[in-house]
Formats: structure tokens, C-alpha cells, sequence
């Protein structure tokens, strides 16, 4: 989450402070933990934002119905990189008795290791 996330949602959480935390000292605690982190330069904040949000079950829990993040960090939605990319590069002996899928490419020459043949790149 982006710095200037974190500020809204710092804001956000410091003016609903009176309607989920009951205790008036807790309330204080949070408070001014979430005033001593927004106070920060913009730019430098960003760790301070988050430990404010986060060092109580209930402002993490406030943050987790507010906003899709389940953990203490952010969470990837999704998966990552190109899901229809190439995986790999595909060998094949010409002789069809052995196969390997290669994660890199690679200047050296392949041989197969059942009969020493070449092995042939198979473009998709």
C-alpha cells in the first residue's frame, strides 16, 4: 500500500476511532500513535503509518474490513506474471527417444544422452 493510501486510511481510521473502541484510554493510545505518524513528512511516513494502523487487533481488524488486505502485508491478487508466457523451451531428439524442457536458453549444443543425436528446438 502507497504512502498516500496509508494517510486517507490512517485518517479515515482516527475519525472512526469513537465508534469501535470503547475504552477512552485505548482510544487515546491509538490516537496519538495515528496524530505522532501523520505528522511525519510526506514521503517519510511510510513505515510509521503502517505500525500505527497495524500494532492493535482492532485497528487491524478496522484496516481488514475497510480495505481486501487479509495480513499484516500486502497481498499479490492473482496470479503473477504473463499466464500464457512460455514456460520454458521445448528439445526433442530427432530420433524421438528423449525430450527435456529447458527454463533458459543456451548456446551449447544438446545432445540426447541415449544416442548422442542433436537436439532439435521446438518453437510453439
Amino acid at each position: 500500500m502507497e504512502e498516500e493510501e496509508l494517510r486517507r486510511s490512517a485518517e479515515a481510521l482516527r475519525a472512526d476511532l469513537p465508534n469501535f473502541i470503547g475504552d477512552a484510554a485505548e482510544r487515546a493510545a491509538i490516537e496519538t500513535d495515528l496524530t505522532l505518524a501523520l505528522d511525519q513528512p510526506p514521503g517519510t511516513a511510510h513505515d510509521a503509518l503502517r505500525k500505527a494502523i497495524g500494532s492493535r487487533a482492532a485497528t487491524r481488524e478496522w484496516m481488514r474490513r475497510r480495505t481486501s488486505v487479509t495480513e499484516d502485508h500486502d497481498r499479490a491478487i492473482g496470479p503473477l506474471g504473463l499466464p500464457t508466457s512460455a514456460l520454458g523451451v521445448l528439445f526433442i531428439c530427432p530420433n524421438n527417444d528423449y525430450s527435456v524442457v529447458r527454463e533458459t536458453v543456451t548456446d551449447a549444443v544438446l545432445l540426447c544422452p541415449h544416442d548422442g543425436a542433436v537436439l532439435e528446438r521446438q518453437d510453439p
